[in-house]
């Protein structure tokens, strides 16, 4: 059997008895962006150091942001950082949370890794760019621009 598993862990859903010895009949892709969160938050904490309240948004209707939310207050605190959740699961919620981020002295934004935050990339850079907000995404380069593939469809 072949699996893929983007942000979920196979060892936890029980796919895998382990990453370097799967065992059994299975094979497959395993992307933990979970586990980069704490990553990329040190890494915006090193680009924007003076930013010591850190947005944090995040999609309620995403299964792994239990995990998240148990992972990033303590990653931020561990950095000497405050992190402020903010959610967003429609295209209407980004506005007032990104606004409420603000408002509430974030001098920087992470964006959780989440299928839905990357349909909405443009709207998010928009709105960030507004507020003059650094942020960082799970993606690099397709944040900015369409990648080539995409381009050439239009």
């Amino acid at each position: 059997m072949v699996f893929t598993g983007v942000g979920g862990d196979p060892v936890k859903l029980g796919l895998v008895a382990g990453l370097n010895r799967p065992g059994g009949n299975m094979t497959g892709i395993a992307m933990l962006t979970v586990d980069l969160g704490g990553k990329r938050l040190e890494l915006l904490s090193q680009l924007v150091p003076n930013a010591s309240v850190i947005g944090f948004l995040v999609n309620l209707n995403n299964p792994n942001v239990g995990v998240t939310l148990q992972r990033m207050p303590n990653a931020a605190r561990a950095m000497g950082k405050e992190l402020i959740v903010v959610s967003a699961g429609s295209d209407a919620d980004l506005e007032p949370a990104i606004a409420t981020a603000v408002q509430k002295g974030a001098g920087a934004l992470m964006v959780d890794a989440d299928p839905f935050f990357f349909s909405q990339r443009a709207k998010l850079v928009a709105l960030v760019g507004r507020h003059k907000l650094p942020a960082i995404y799970e993606f690099r380069e397709r944040y900015w621009r369409p990648c080539e593939l995409c381009a050439r469809r239009r």
